[in-house]
């Protein structure tokens, strides 16, 4: 995993129930939708958001998996798509930007790996 000096670090701690974290995960993302349905459901944010997963889609073939989450963010609503344990494909940098750090500052996304869970976060506002 190549993680670039540019990306927020975080340190969220790996859920010690994963059962239950997915259980908070399914509660936050429904309290979210309900409570900025304008928001999660304006077409030019789905547009961003499918822009940003399809990117991400590309550039990271080997992955875990890739979640979209919802979160209100103490009333600055954002999507998050996640990919967990990502592994950066064997590029030049210059590639890598072309691919994947261009496109998504130009749609304004703030990127964000945390270290406790190998994911990178890629939050849309």
């Amino acid at each position: 995993m190549m993680q670039a000096e540019k990306d927020t670090v975080i340190n969220v701690q790996r859920a010690c129930n994963p059962a239950a974290a997915s259980i908070d995960v399914a509660r936050r993302n429904a309290e979210a939708a309900r409570a900025h349905q304008d928001f999660f459901s304006d077409p030019h944010h789905q547009a961003r958001v499918a822009a940003v997963q399809q990117i991400v889609d590309k550039f990271f073939t080997v992955r875990k998996g890739i979640y979209l989450n919802f979160r209100s963010g103490r009333g600055q609503p954002f999507t998050v798509v996640k990919v967990d344990n990502p592994e950066f494909p064997r590029l030049p940098s210059k590639q890598i930007d072309a691919q994947y750090r261009e496109p998504l500052r130009e749609l304004g996304v703030e990127i964000a790996f945390s270290k406790q869970t190998n994911s990178y976060l890629f939050r849309i506002r």
